[in-house]
């Protein structure tokens, strides 16, 4: 119990500390082992979060699956000098509290899965590179708000001529209607798909929430607390952070980019900049005109006929390289490329010459 609480006052120091360029993994996964009948489980690791699991087992079925917890690192890897604790203690987080609710069915921890790979490793070692900015949520009416709006105007015709108790009670079903009939909403999430030598990987950044998936998740404000919810019939969930915002990097699964300047092969881009290595003619950053799929790269823009690439995007790219940036045209707006170097594509694999 005691190795436990060190643990975990060591999780919140650190949660505190981390470095601006890149925060703390809040995203770990461990094996469970879950026996029907049962509802739900809930996978308690406060003041962190929680994972919240819609199992809907029946009588006799029996899952192991792989399920994300909001769990941080322990301060150290390994137990100072005269410590009566194995390494293994101190390798992962504290198991999280397991509550199962269903008429005499279990939960069980089998093991932590391992360490997460830093988000700045996955895919290569490259050094911090700007997040996208997470874009602003669209507010929504819940269907019990357009009830509520529904209401007032019923009842402003009903009582139009005794406005003395039509405009207070019109007021008071507009605030009802605010107060638990709007839904703050969920923001499109921002992404960059990034791509060098060393391979390809995404960031994708949002307020609220993400879909579920795999890779380095980190939390602002750090403080957050951070919720999964997973459903296994039919398989699925999402990420959620209470009154923050969530960015995930993971390796690029799927088509990659394949942006050759003599012959694009996708994705369209309706705003391009590039940069020439060092030595070459027309260093610094030139912005062209929208490059679309099939064509070569446009020709430079007289300067001061486009706008600079935004100040995050050109975070961590090494000076001297070539380095081609874009914005993806349509998908809501929020989609980047950042290339730096040429990005490396296993031959037939999306992205090669061969597969063109």
């Amino acid at each position: 119990m005691t190795h436990r609480l060190i643990a975990l006052l060591g999780s919140v120091i650190l949660l505190a500390s981390a470095p601006s360029g890149q925060g703390e993994n809040r995203r770990w996964e461990m094996e469970l082992e879950l026996v029907g009948p049962l509802d739900s489980v809930l996978l308690d690791c406060a003041p962190l979060g929680e994972t919240r699991i819609h199992a809907d087992l029946l009588e006799g079925e029996r899952r192991t699956l792989v399920v994300p917890v909001p769990a941080i690192a322990p301060l150290s890897e390994f137990p100072g000098a005269g410590s009566s604790a194995s390494a293994s203690e101190f390798e992962f987080p504290p198991k999280p509290g397991i509550s199962a609710m269903g008429a005499g069915g279990t939960a069980r921890f089998l093991r932590w899965l391992p360490r997460p790979q830093s988000g700045e490793k996955i895919g290569a070692e490259v050094g911090p590179r700007g997040r996208p900015p997470a874009p602003r949520a669209i507010a929504r009416i819940r269907p019990g708000g357009i009830a509520l709006v529904l209401g007032a105007l019923v009842l402003a015709l009903g009582l139009r001529r005794r406005a003395h108790i039509a405009w207070p009670a019109q007021i008071l079903l507009a605030a009802l209607a605010l107060g638990s009939g709007m839904d703050s909403g969920e923001s499109i999430p921002a992404r960059v798909l990034e791509g060098g030598t060393w391979g390809w990987r995404v960031t994708e950044s949002a307020r609220g929430a993400l879909p579920s998936g795999s890779g380095w998740l980190e939390v602002q404000p750090e403080g957050a607390r951070v919720r999964f919810d997973i459903t296994l019939n039919p398989l699925g969930g999402r990420v959620s952070a209470e009154d923050g915002s969530l960015v995930r990097i993971s390796a690029l699964e799927g088509p990659r980019p394949a942006l050759d300047p003599a012959s694009s092969g996708g994705p369209d881009l309706d705003r391009v900049w590039s940069r020439m290595s060092a030595g070459a003619d027309f260093g610094g950053w030139r912005a062209h005109g929208p490059w679309f799929t099939g064509e070569g790269l446009p020709l430079p823009l007289p300067p001061g006929e486009a706008p600079d690439p935004p100040g995050w995007l050109l975070k961590g790219l090494k000076p001297g390289t070539y380095a081609l940036l874009g914005h993806i045209a349509g998908e809501g707006g929020h989609s980047w490329v950042r290339i730096e170097g040429t990005p490396a594509a296993p031959n037939g694999a999306p992205g090669s010459r061969e597969s063109r």
